[in-house]
């Protein structure tokens, strides 16, 4: 069953390491069958108080596959780059 990563940037940092994290992470997603969706900076909120800078959402066949990508050693240096550039938050949700 399909499963879909949604990743939000709540706090900038290092804008320098989020563009380096930018670049290489796409990479590690396709390795793991990870495709995005959506990613972006202009948002609508319709309701509540949600306010990200950036949400991307990414589709993966499994969430098996979310977790082998999220603890992958291909992963683990880009998640220190991602620590560095700033504050996220990573929800996992199956689709249906």
């Amino acid at each position: 069953m399909a499963a879909y990563l949604i990743v939000e940037l709540v706090e900038m940092k290092d804008t320098d390491a989020f563009s380096e994290y930018r670049r290489r992470i796409g990479e590690v997603m396709n390795e793991y069958d990870g495709e995005f969706l959506s990613v972006g900076a202009n948002l609508t909120l319709l309701e509540g108080e949600w306010h990200p800078r950036v949400v991307a959402i990414v589709t993966f066949p499994t969430m098996d596959h979310i977790r082998d990508v999220y603890e992958s050693p291909d992963h683990l240096p880009l998640r220190e780059l991602r620590h560095r550039a700033g504050r996220f938050n990573f929800v996992a949700v199956e689709g249906i």
